[in-house]
């Protein structure tokens, strides 16, 4: 996403026949959408990660799905030839890879804050669920878990000029730090709604569709709101990345570090470890039903106390919270299907899948989907 807005309507186009569903779950006969005009005006780009279960696609909802893009490749970006449907179908597949990053508005623990820019995130999403802030709930069109929804709303339910897809909300938090009023403080250059006109969310939540209350109570519920928003769960969750270190010259005390065991015991994330002992990087995988951890030799685990007991002046201990299903690379880092103290005892090298002592270990035909010589230990 490059928080730019682009104007990229075609003087010369056609009108396209709105095929999409109009208006949700709103009241039926509340309005009627238009078919999409080919001027459109200036759009900000829109994030590719999680795209999966948001068609349609673009703010007015005029791309049914993924694969209705490939021409873009040609029209737009000078290929000599759109793309093909195989093509747009690995595009799909490596996009479905991609996760967003851990929210930083939230707690450790993937908790909301008691106070996000100014609001009660807490208050916010009371507000969000049930505080009728748009002739209905909020929730109704920007469904729960993502934010968003399948349909497009009319434009004169929003009060706008164009019919609208409704957005995903789960990096709200990344199109902050836009002030129209100087360029002295700006992070960005365009700010929320489909043209970035609008520098905050509580200036957004200013438009005539809101029924917020007057005065300073409307003033505190925008704040509110704009700091549950700004707070949205994304998928991956908020502890992901979060380090502890003991020993070594940086070290963060067992108080951090007990609060990322506990994270990983209630199954938010997967704990690891790193310690370089005699010169060589040992990976440690934590278990959370036993409380051990698995090392990098097979047969061979660690208790808590015991990486504990490593840690002093000279010796950094560091763990670090994974996303869920990617812990085993802190002791198999080629993902070869051999642990990495394991391949150094054999002579090969823990850093490359395709060396590793005997023959294809199982999964490793899943790296390279075809058969290959191996680079046999010596």
């Amino acid at each position: 996403m490059d928080q730019l807005a682009w104007d990229l309507g075609d003087p010369a186009g056609t009108m396209q026949l709105f095929d999409q569903a109009c208006n949700g779950a709103l009241q039926p006969g509340s309005g009627q959408c238009r078919d999409f005009h080919p001027m459109k005006g200036p759009m900000l780009t829109q994030t590719l990660v999680g795209l999966s279960g948001e068609q349609p696609f673009h703010w007015r909802g005029d791309r049914a799905t993924l694969g209705h893009f490939a021409g873009t490749t040609s029209v737009l970006q000078g290929a000599d030839a759109a793309f093909t449907a195989a093509q747009m179908q690995r595009l799909q597949a490596y996009l479905a890879t991609i996760s967003f990053p851990p929210n930083p508005s939230r707690n450790l623990d993937g908790s909301l804050r008691a106070s996000v820019a100014g609001g009660s995130p807490v208050a916010g999403q009371t507000l969000y669920m049930t505080g009728n802030l748009a002739g209905g709930q909020c929730v109704t069109c920007h469904a729960l878990p993502n934010g968003g929804g399948s349909s497009v709303i009319s434009a004169n339910l929003l009060l706008t000029t164009q019919d609208m897809n409704i957005p995903q909300l789960r990096n709200m938090h990344e199109k902050d730090g836009f002030d129209s009023a100087t360029s002295a403080t700006n992070r960005r250059g365009f700010g929320f709604a489909h043209d970035g006109a609008h520098p905050t969310l509580i200036d957004f939540f200013r438009l005539p569709v809101f029924r917020f209350a007057s005065g300073a109570t409307g003033d505190q519920q925008r704040r509110d709101v704009s700091a549950f928003v700004l707070s949205f769960e994304n998928g991956t969750h908020a502890s992901v990345g979060a380090q502890a270190t003991l020993g070594g010259s940086a070290s963060t005390g067992t108080a951090r570090r007990s609060q990322l065991v506990t994270i990983a015991n209630a199954g938010s994330a997967q704990l690891i470890a790193k310690v370089v002992v005699s010169g060589v990087e040992r990976g440690y995988l934590y278990q959370s039903a036993t409380g051990s951890f698995l090392t990098d030799l097979s047969g061979q685990t660690e208790t808590l106390a015991g990486l504990e007991a490593l840690a002093d002046a000279g010796m950094a201990v560091t763990y670090t919270l994974l996303p869920n299903g990617t812990g085993r690379r802190a002791i198999d880092r080629d993902g070869d299907g051999v642990l990495d103290g394991d391949e150094r005892g054999a002579g090969t090298n823990p850093d490359d899948p395709s060396s590793y002592p005997g023959a294809c270990p199982t999964g490793c035909e899943n790296i390279f989907g075809d058969s290959f010589e191996p680079a046999q230990a010596p």
